[in-house]
């Protein structure tokens, strides 16, 4: 746990987040896992995809508040002083609930719970809006990627190095080299 909080510390100062606020990187990077892995129970190749997403929200989000570097994909405009606590948990929240609906209560819960910290004002709202923008683009984006498709398959012929499924199912990576790669947006 110590070396991924490491990890997720340095990705967040690379992507212009404070070390003191990357607490809400690691909170919704934990909270994507959480849904992906634990709650929808998405393979593991799969599942990269689906945290780069989400990761690709909290980035742009990061940058839009903070600046310094180039965002991925999502440009919003957001006024000075937005709240970057507020921007991080809306654009993840956005996104995973955009990616998993049946979720909506507890994702609603987590948000609710995040923006708890965050003083009322301007800052709040302005990082609201920002990480509604970002979380909404993000989705835009991978709409039609190929990740949600179902991928017809015939299983072969039984054999030397042939995969044979337990029941009549599509085997896990099936659909995965036909998904639009996330680094190609």
């Amino acid at each position: 746990m110590k070396h991924q909080t490491l990890i997720l510390l340095a990705a967040a100062s690379l992507a212009g987040v404070p070390a003191a606020r990357a607490g809400a990187v690691a909170d919704w990077s934990l909270q994507a896992q959480n849904s992906i892995v634990g709650v929808a129970r998405i393979f593991p190749g799969e599942a990269a995809v689906y945290m780069g997403i989400v990761h690709a929200a909290i980035y742009d989000a990061a940058v839009a508040v903070e600046g310094g570097y180039r965002p991925y994909h999502v440009v919003p405009v957001v006024p000075p002083g937005a709240a970057l606590d507020a921007a991080l948990a809306t654009a993840a929240h956005r996104v995973l609930a955009g990616l998993f609906p049946a979720q909506q209560p507890a994702l609603d819960e987590a948000y609710a719970h995040s923006l708890e910290g965050i003083p009322e004002g301007a800052a709040k709202t302005n990082g609201i809006a920002a990480g509604e923008a970002v979380g909404a683009g993000i989705l835009d984006l991978r709409a039609d990627d190929g990740l949600e498709d179902t991928v017809p398959y015939v299983q072969p012929p039984p054999g030397p190095g042939v995969y044979e499924p337990p029941a009549a199912a599509t085997p896990p990576r099936a659909k995965l080299p036909l998904v639009r790669p996330l680094a190609l947006g």
